[in-house]
Parts: C-alpha cells; sequence; structure tokens
C-alpha cells in the first residue's frame, strides 16, 4: 500500500506536463510528418534535422537564423524514438496532451523498472526510498514536457530492464536471462545514445566482479550481451553519417576529442551537484572556481557517508552497492559531450537514487544502536541533507521547472500568434524580426507558424537589448547594439562554434546580405550591415521587434536618420 501511496505521489508531480504545449523541437517535427520540412522524412528520420540535404531549404525559410554555420549538421540515430514520435503525430495530429499522456507511460515504466532493480538488489526499504527519489527527480521535467526528448526516458526505461536481466544473467549465469538482456539492451539503443550510458554500470559491474574466478571466455560471453548492441549502434551511427558538429551545444568525442575535453570537468561538476546535492543547471554561468567547489565539494560531502553505508552491508549487497555507485559516475562519461542540463541525468539517477535510499535507510534505521558521533553523526546529517534534496526539494524543483517550461512553451505560442493577427503575412514575402528574445522564434519560427508563415522569416538579433537601428540607404540597414552582442557565436553556441565571424565577413542568404562591421572586446558582433535586394520600404516586407510582452510592428526610420529598438 506504501509503494502505491508513493507511486501516487510521483504521479502528481509529474501530472500538469499532460497541459504542455509544443516547444522547440516539437514543431520541427510536426512539419516532418506533415511533408513541411524538406525531403520527405520516413517515420525514424524525425531526429535528422540539420543537414546537408535540407540546410539550404531552412536557410532559405528562416527556421536557422542567418548566421548559423554553413556547414550545420544536427542528426540523431533514434530510430525507436522517432517511430513512437511518428505514431504520435499519425494518431493525435496536434492534441498534445495525448502526446505527452504517452511520454508519462515511459516515465513510468522507468520507475518500474528502477524499482524491480533495486528490489533485486538490496532489502525492500532501502529499493523503496531509492525509487522514490528517482520518481520524482528534476531530470524527468523536460523530458516530459519537450516531447523531442522522450529519448531519454524510452533509453531509460528499456535500459533499466536490460540491466535488471544483465544482473540476473552475470549472477545466475542463466540462458534465458542473458538473451533478455541482449534483446532489452538491442532495443533500448534504438531509443538514441543515451542508452550508452548503462555501458558504465555493465563496466562497474565487471570490475567488482573480478573477484570472481571465472574463464576470459565466459567473462567475454557476458560481457557480449550489451557490448555487441552497442558497437552496432556506434559503428551504425558512425557509417551512417549520424553527427552533430558545427555546433559548440554537442561535441562528439568520436570526430572531436579534443572539443570533448574542453570544458569537460565544468559539465562533470555541475551535473554531479545536481544528482546528488539537488543543485539546478544554472551553475552553467558560474565562475570556474565555483564550479571546482562545487565539484569538490559535492565529492567531499557524500565520500564518507557512502563509504561507511556500503561497509556496512552483507557481501551481496556491498558489490551491488559499489558497481551502482560508480556505475552512475561513469554513465555521465557520454553526456559530457552535451551542454550541462538536469535533463542529461536520468540514467544516472538510476544509481544515485540507489545510493541515496541506502545512506537514508542506514542512518534513520540502523540496524543496531551506535553511538552519535564522529563518522555516524556525519552520516545522520549526510542523509538528513540527501532527505531533503530528493523527498522535498528534488519534487518541488520538478514541479517549478515543469511549470516554468511549460510557461515559457506557452508564451512563444501567444507572442507567435501576434504576427498572423496583425501582419498579413499572405501578402508579405519576408518579415524582419529585428531582435528576437525567445528561443522558439530563433529556430523552427516558420514551422510554429504553419500556414501562416512568410516565405522567409528573417531573425536579424537574438536577445541584444537594446539596439540602435540606423538606415544608410534605400535598402540598406545597420543595427548597433548597446551593452550585449547582436547575438552569440562561440564554443556553447548552438549554431556557430570556433568558426568566429571577423569584421568584413558576410553571409548571404535568399534576399539578404549580412556584413559584420565592428565587434565588441568579446569579438561577438556589435555592429551588422544588411542590404536587402528590394527597397526597405518595399510593400512586401514587414518589419516586427519582439520585447517581453511579444511583437510590435517596428517601421525603419528614414534614410539618414535611426531609431532605438527597445526591449
Amino acid at each position: 500500500m506504501l509503494l502505491w501511496v508513493l507511486a501516487g505521489l510521483a504521479l502528481v508531480v509529474h501530472v500538469q506536463s499532460l497541459g504542455a504545449p509544443f516547444m522547440l523541437d516539437d514543431y520541427a517535427q510536426a512539419a516532418m510528418t506533415e511533408g513541411r520540412f524538406g525531403p520527405v522524412r520516413s517515420p525514424v528520420d524525425l531526429y535528422d534535422y540539420i543537414d546537408d540535404a535540407n540546410r539550404a531549404s531552412l536557410f532559405d525559410s528562416g527556421a536557422i537564423p542567418f548566421w548559423t554555420q554553413p556547414n550545420l549538421v544536427v542528426r540523431f540515430l533514434r530510430p525507436l524514438a522517432s517511430a513512437l514520435r511518428w505514431l504520435d503525430h499519425r494518431g493525435f495530429g496536434r492534441h498534445a496532451f495525448w502526446h505527452h499522456a504517452h511520454s508519462l507511460v515511459w516515465w513510468a515504466l522507468a520507475v518500474v523498472a528502477v524499482h524491480a532493480l533495486l528490489r533485486r538488489c538490496f532489502r525492500a526499504r532501502p529499493a523503496l526510498l531509492g525509487t522514490l527519489a528517482f520518481a520524482m527527480a528534476p531530470s524527468h521535467a523536460m523530458p516530459l514536457v519537450w516531447l523531442a526528448n522522450r529519448e531519454v526516458l524510452v533509453s531509460t526505461a528499456l535500459g533499466t530492464w536490460g540491466l535488471l536481466a544483465y544482473v540476473k544473467w552475470r549472477e545466475g549465469r542463466r540462458l534465458e536471462h542473458a538473451l533478455a538482456a541482449l534483446g532489452l539492451f538491442s532495443v533500448a539503443v534504438l531509443a538514441g545514445e543515451y542508452t550508452i550510458c548503462f555501458a558504465g554500470y555493465v563496466a562497474a559491474m565487471e570490475v567488482v566482479l573480478l573477484r570472481r574466478r571465472e574463464a576470459l571466455w565466459r567473462r567475454a560471453m557476458g560481457l557480449a550481451v550489451f557490448v555487441l548492441p552497442a558497437a552496432a549502434y556506434v559503428a551504425a551511427h558512425v557509417a551512417l553519417g549520424y553527427d552533430a558538429h558545427g555546433s559548440g551545444f554537442y561535441r562528439n568525442p568520436l570526430h572531436d576529442l579534443g572539443a570533448y575535453a574542453q570544458g569537460a570537468a565544468r559539465r562533470l561538476a555541475i551535473l554531479l551537484g545536481a544528482a546528488w546535492m539537488g543543485t539546478d543547471d544554472s551553475w552553467v554561468a558560474s565562475k570556474w572556481y565555483a564550479l571546482a567547489l562545487l565539484g569538490v565539494g559535492t565529492v567531499a560531502v557524500v565520500t564518507v557517508p557512502l563509504v561507511r553505508v556500503i561497509r556496512g552491508l552483507e557481501e551481496e549487497e556491498r558489490r551491488r552497492a559499489t558497481w551502482m555507485l560508480a556505475g552512475s559516475v561513469l554513465a555521465l562519461a557520454p553526456v559530457l559531450s552535451v551542454e550541462a542540463s538536469n535533463r542529461l541525468l536520468d540514467v544516472t539517477m538510476v544509481g544515485v537514487s540507489a545510493c541515496v535510499g541506502l545512506v537514508v535507510d542506514r542512518a534513520w534505521f540502523p540496524l543496531a544502536p551506535e553511538p552519535r558521533r564522529g563518522a555516524a553523526e556525519l552520516t545522520g546529517l549526510v542523509a538528513l541533507y540527501l532527505a531533503f534534496a530528493h523527498f522535498v526539494r528534488g519534487p518541488v524543483d520538478t514541479l517549478t521547472s515543469t511549470r516554468a517550461l511549460m510557461t515559457g512553451a506557452e508564451l512563444v505560442e501567444k507572442h507567435l500568434h501576434w504576427v498572423p493577427e496583425h501582419i498579413a503575412t499572405r501578402d508579405k514575402k519576408t518579415v524582419f524580426v529585428l531582435r528576437a528574445d525567445t528561443g522558439d522564434v530563433l529556430l523552427w519560427g516558420p514551422f510554429i507558424l504553419g500556414d501562416a508563415a512568410p516565405d522567409h522569416w528573417r531573425v536579424m538579433s537574438a536577445g541584444a537589448g537594446r539596439e540602435l537601428l540606423l538606415r544608410t540607404g534605400p535598402r540598406t540597414l545597420d543595427l548597433v547594439a548597446s551593452d550585449r552582442p547582436l547575438f552569440h557565436v562561440g564554443p556553447d553556441d548552438l549554431f556557430r562554434n570556433v568558426d568566429q565571424l571577423r569584421v568584413g565577413d558576410t553571409v548571404t542568404v535568399p534576399g539578404m546580405k549580412a556584413t559584420v562591421v565592428q565587434l565588441d572586446d568579446s569579438q561577438m558582433p556589435r555592429r551588422l550591415r544588411f542590404e536587402l535586394d528590394a527597397d526597405v520600404d518595399d510593400p512586401g516586407y514587414a518589419w516586427i521587434t519582439e520585447g517581453e510582452d511579444g511583437f510590435r510592428e517596428e517601421k525603419p526610420p528614414p534614410i539618414g536618420y535611426g531609431s532605438p529598438v527597445l526591449p
């Protein structure tokens, strides 16, 4: 009964996601299924966002901004996750409620799988506590609200069931468990690259099992049930040209190990703090010394209690807790290729939740009375903090994160609905957005507008604050930033990484050429000149800007004059 009560509580934490609208890549995937995204896509190709086949058409429509890296590629091998999204669109259309209900089913399957795994490895109470920590973790918020990110839940659910079968296979050595693990891992890798994170648990388990006197061939057979599907996935990923390059947001270690290593320690510190201490991913903007303190502090706080608790377990449970702990850390290696975010932590949270359950259980329900001093007192204090972080702050953060994501997505819809209501887009071949303040306006804007989209959607700056618009000729305009650059490029940017723009560089898209006139002290664009194919006052053009309250029309000044563009 307690298990059902806790399951109901966890469901309450996440159920508000059912009311979320589409956001970000959800619109791109909807356009793919409706045949509005370049070449026709098969059901397994909905994560092929940008490549040579469609990049030109995306530049033309304005679905990606003009400063995007000319050879940007963003393609992910996620055939199962793609097929599930394709079925959603075929079955539910634009009714987002049912899409999110489908995601909630995968979350539930992941929670059940984690409970089954922990119950196999540990006693009932720590297994229950660990399951509760996992079920309410903030890492689920974005995968539940952002439908295109559902592959995390699919990989976690199938991969955890596969890990359970792997535990049974390696501990019991029964053929049916080996076949089950092979089958589950094979299906799980079809969901996407997050399944590779389970390599951390498999590797950690094999290291712990080194104490067994086992023939080399037998150990190889044990590993094969995971290694074969994972190797096949990596081989297919390379052979079929799936990749993410040209973007600073993604760093593929198979192609650019240096870019992956750059900043990996920073991303590791953020993810460790989020997984264990309940910190959020806003630490990405922190100074290096703050991040070093976060990473070292997290390890320092949890090490003594964890070692003490694990040593106090019976031998079999001790082995399992050891590989769970080590595996949770190793599972972070694949996701360090992406800018740090709580949404990357689902697989890691399987092991972290197990350890949290063990520490809290040992501190609050000791098997025998013990003096409350020294290490025992420290264990109690850490257990109190972990309980607060995972059982109190965790669900609160999940609720607030979910609400914030939904509010942001609703705001984008509200802002963009203004465009067809106030601009006759069918009579305007090009809509110039002098400044965009929300991410969806910058990326996939024409697909959000749907049938109301103009031929060309031209975002000219993003998040720049106050700007000055100068009319320098019949067909030319200059945009000048004040305290913030017109847009960001660099090693962490989604659209353009190390190929920085320089003074004098030009970028041409249909109907417009942009020239870099001035850079700021950080080598970010401060002044750009835009040359249009027609007069600025051409009736086929519309000029708008996005501020905190939404869009408004922004009429360009006469030749030789300037006007402010305000937030």
